[in-house]
């Protein structure tokens, strides 16, 4: 497991994003897309206040690896989807966690 930005395909309609279990707003236009979102852009509920208008998923922890300071999570999401997140070293996760995004670290990817 690398920490890259995660890359994932969404489905645009009338101004939301879908992609498996996560939904934002957008002003992209309809018909697939490419988004990029940073492992670092996604939070863990119970570290970080949600905000108004983030993005709330839940996911069940699949691996967690510590990095010192941090920790770099495996989170399934639904089927086959799977995200990482990294969060502020906080010590063992297990089970499913919530987490959050903001809409606008979502980055659409050029092709």
């Amino acid at each position: 497991m690398t920490d890259l930005t995660e890359l994932t395909v969404a489905a645009i309609r009338d101004g939301v994003a879908n992609c498996g279990v996560l939904r934002w707003r957008t002003d992209e236009k309809s018909g697939p897309a490419i988004f990029s979102l940073r492992p670092e852009a996604i939070s863990l509920v119970s570290d970080s206040e949600q905000a108004p208008g983030s993005v709330p998923f839940r996911g069940t922890l699949q691996q967690q690896l510590y990095a010192g300071s941090s920790e770099l999570l495996e989170v399934k999401c639904g089927h086959e989807q799977i995200l990482r997140v990294r969060i502020p070293a906080s010590g063992p996760l297990s089970g499913e966690q919530e987490f959050f995004f903001s809409p606008s670290d979502v980055i659409r990817v050029r092709e």
